[in-house]
C-alpha cells in the first residue's frame, strides 16, 4: 500500500495527503496549500453529500473477460475519486488491491484515472509519446465531425489531439451517446449535429474539463 500510495504521489506530483478546500466553500474539493485544512486522506471532512457508497468487490481470482476486467477498473477508480474528493480513507481499499497479482498489468488504467488536471499544453504535448493507462482522444469528437464532412485531415490534425487517462476516454465516448435532457434529450453526438468547427471544439474542451482531465 505504501509503495502505490508513494507511486501515486509522485505522477503528476499528485499527493493523496494533500488538503483540499472543504465542502461548502467556493472551489470545495480542489487541492489547495493552505496547511490548516484536513488532511483529507487521514480524516474524512464534513459533507453535504451523501454517504458515500461501499468500495467495489473485489476478486481474488482474475475476471474471465475483458469486459468484466475493464468494468472493475472504472468502478474501483472512479470510488477511489469519489473518497478522495469526499475525504474517505483508502487505505484498507488500496491494500487490498495491492496483493492482486491479477491486477498488476491493469493498475496503470486505476493509478492514471486519479491524475489531477492538467494544462491544455500538457496533454497535447503528451500526445507524441505512448503509455499504458492512456489514451489519444480527439477534441472535436471525431464521428459526428466526420458525418459532417469535416475532412479527417482536420479531425486528426495535431492541435486536436490529447493524450488522457483511458478510462476518462471511454467515460466521455460513452457520454457522447448517451441521450440528455441537458441537449434537448438528444446525445451531444446528436447535438453537435451542424455546428461549426468552433463550437465543437469549445463543446470538447468542456467535456475535458467536465471529467477532470483539463484544467478550467
Amino acid at each position: 500500500m505504501a509503495e502505490l500510495r508513494e507511486h501515486l504521489r509522485r505522477k503528476a506530483n499528485f499527493n493523496p495527503n494533500q488538503p483540499r478546500v472543504p465542502a461548502g466553500s467556493e472551489g470545495a474539493g480542489r487541492w489547495t496549500d493552505d496547511a490548516q485544512l484536513t488532511l483529507v486522506a487521514d480524516k474524512p471532512g464534513p459533507s453535504a453529500e451523501p454517504p458515500l457508497d461501499k468500495p467495489p468487490a473485489i476478486s481474488p481470482t482474475r475476471p474471465s473477460t475483458s469486459q468484466e476486467r475493464t468494468a472493475f477498473l472504472k468502478s474501483a477508480a472512479q470510488w477511489v475519486a469519489r473518497a478522495l474528493k469526499r475525504g474517505t480513507p483508502i487505505g484498507r481499499f488500496l491494500a487490498a488491491l495491492e496483493v492482486l497479482s491479477w491486477f498488476d498489468p491493469e493498475r496503470p488504467y486505476f493509478e492514471a484515472y486519479q491524475d489531477p488536471p492538467k494544462t491544455l499544453e500538457e496533454l497535447q504535448g503528451a500526445v507524441s509519446e505512448s503509455k499504458r493507462g492512456y489514451h489519444k482522444h480527439h477534441i472535436v469528437e471525431q464521428s459526428s465531425a466526420e458525418e459532417d464532412g469535416f475532412p479527417r485531415s482536420m479531425i486528426d490534425e495535431r492541435e486536436n489531439l490529447v493524450r488522457i487517462p483511458a478510462l476518462k476516454h471511454w467515460e466521455i465516448n460513452a457520454w457522447y451517446q448517451t441521450k440528455s435532457e441537458r441537449f434537448g434529450f438528444l446525445s451531444p453526438r446528436e447535438y453537435l449535429s451542424g455546428k461549426s468547427w468552433q463550437e465543437r471544439r469549445r463543446f470538447g474542451l468542456q467535456a475535458l474539463i467536465e471529467r477532470g482531465v483539463l484544467e478550467p
